[in-house]
């Protein structure tokens, strides 16, 4: 029995963290779509998407950028 829990809680913590990477690459690393530019809107300047890059961490690595994700979902 307690064996069965814990397996299976085990099993639920690797299918979220896949659902939780899945989203971020669909929300966030769509090839070809500037995820600044969506938060910016269609007529933001150079300097606006450039802010906003820095500010949501656009600029880090993909790992960098899904760890801050995490960090703001579960801290902030």
């Amino acid at each position: 029995m307690i064996y069965t829990l814990v397996r299976r809680l085990g099993q639920m913590i690797f299918v979220m963290l896949g659902i939780s990477v899945l989203v971020f690459l669909i929300f966030f690393a769509t090839p070809g779509v500037d995820p600044a530019a969506r938060i910016a809107g269609r007529n933001a300047s150079p300097e606006i998407l450039k802010a906003v890059r820095e500010s949501f961490g656009f600029d880090q690595p993909l790992y960098v950028q899904y760890l801050l994700m995490m960090k703001k979902i579960f801290v902030t």
